[in-house]
């Protein structure tokens, strides 16, 4: 982490560090740690370069997207979508190449539509006391396959605050969302992931079935936690999500080893082929671990 810039040394007191210096680590003493680094970035970048060039290497046609204008978002388009100035989430849209497809996974789809995109951010609202909140970045491409807001929700976007802008039973949509990240918090990291689905992952205390990565199962009933690290350190823990970076690797081995097909549209089948994670291919849907 010294190596790449997540934890660098600062000999300045507190006191004599600009506002947006202040506001963007943690900082011990010497030490500072950062939510994210210039380094997370471009590897994020890179994954998800190879994972759609693996997707489009297998599609007959492509959508008429000119690769001479390839960024994903404008700056502009973010404001659009109250995402903040300097985070990690940005720096990773507005660099990462457009794909030339539809769906991005089983039932999720890109966001094409970039007002449709900053409609359905229903947790960025200003002023709620937490540094960058969650956005869902590839959405259910079947809008009715939406979650009621409950306690896992809450726990997952919100920790324990009480004043959240949703009441219990909302309609949430499902996908894939970047991490919500207090920065300051110690050990924050921005560069994470949720992934909500509109099934609970092993129902009826199933004894087998979706793992995480420190090898225990998934919650019985959780709707959450497919991909995650589990509860154990090293790898992570329950408080930090795991890394965008490694489940587009993941995805680029589940599109290669052709455990998911590619179609017209780009990568084939519902949001439900995420449920093969309890039906007996729980490692297809596994994230080795790592830091």
């Amino acid at each position: 982490m010294l190596r790449m810039g997540k934890i660098t040394v600062d000999p300045r007191n507190k006191r004599d560090l600009s506002d947006e210096e202040a506001n963007s680590r943690h900082q011990i003493g010497l030490w500072c740690w950062h939510p994210y680094c210039a380094a997370q970035i471009d590897s994020t970048v890179a994954a998800m370069d190879r994972y759609t060039d693996a997707v489009e290497s297998r599609m007959q046609s492509l959508l008429p997207i000119s690769r001479d204008a390839p960024f994903f978002f404008t700056n502009a388009e973010l404001d659009a979508a109250l995402v903040p100035k300097e985070c990690f989430i940005r720096s990773f849209l507005t660099r990462v190449r457009t794909p030339r497809f539809k769906l991005i996974a089983p039932g999720l789809e890109v966001p094409h539509d970039k007002e449709a995109f900053t409609a359905r951010q229903m947790f960025n609202a200003e002023g709620q006391g937490r540094d960058v909140p969650p956005f869902l970045l590839f959405a259910s491409a079947d809008e009715s396959r939406k979650i009621s807001f409950n306690e896992e929700i809450h726990r997952l976007f919100f920790g324990s605050r009480n004043d959240v802008p949703c009441n219990e039973g909302d309609p949430v949509p499902t996908g894939l969302y970047s991490a919500t990240v207090n920065r300051f918090e110690y050990d924050s990291e921005e560069t994470g992931f949720h992934l909500p689905l509109p099934f609970v992952l092993r129902p009826n205390l199933a004894e087998d079935g979706a793992r995480r990565s420190d090898g225990t199962l998934v919650p019985s009933g959780s709707f959450t936690q497919l991909f995650q690290h589990g509860v154990f350190h090293p790898f992570g823990g329950e408080h930090r999500a795991q890394r965008l970076e490694r489940l587009f690797d993941r995805w680029t081995e589940l599109i290669e080893s052709g455990v998911w097909t590619v179609g017209e549209n780009g990568v084939g089948g519902g949001i439900d082929m995420f449920q093969d994670a309890d039906h007996g291919a729980w490692e297809d849907y596994w994230i080795p671990p790592s830091w």
